[in-house]
């Protein structure tokens, strides 16, 4: 049996789709492979400041992702 997932963007969700590659949440390499994938999006990220002056943010824990933008407005 398959596995399948949604994605939630901008309080949308999308259409339901086929996951075929990776581990599942709760498989013990997960959270190293997590952890990898992380630390090369938080370097891309340059998060600096302060939790005031940052544009974007970001919530990371075990297999588990928030990522908090905002743009200034015109």
């Amino acid at each position: 049996m398959g596995t399948s997932a949604i994605v939630k963007i901008n309080n949308k969700f999308t259409g339901k789709f086929e996951v075929q590659t990776g581990v599942k949440q709760g498989d013990p390499v997960s959270a190293t492979l997590f952890s990898i994938a992380m630390d090369s999006i938080l370097k891309k990220m340059e998060l600096r400041g302060n939790i005031s002056t940052r544009l974007r943010q970001c919530t990371a824990y075990a297999d588990d992702i928030l990522i908090t933008a905002r743009t200034t407005v015109q």
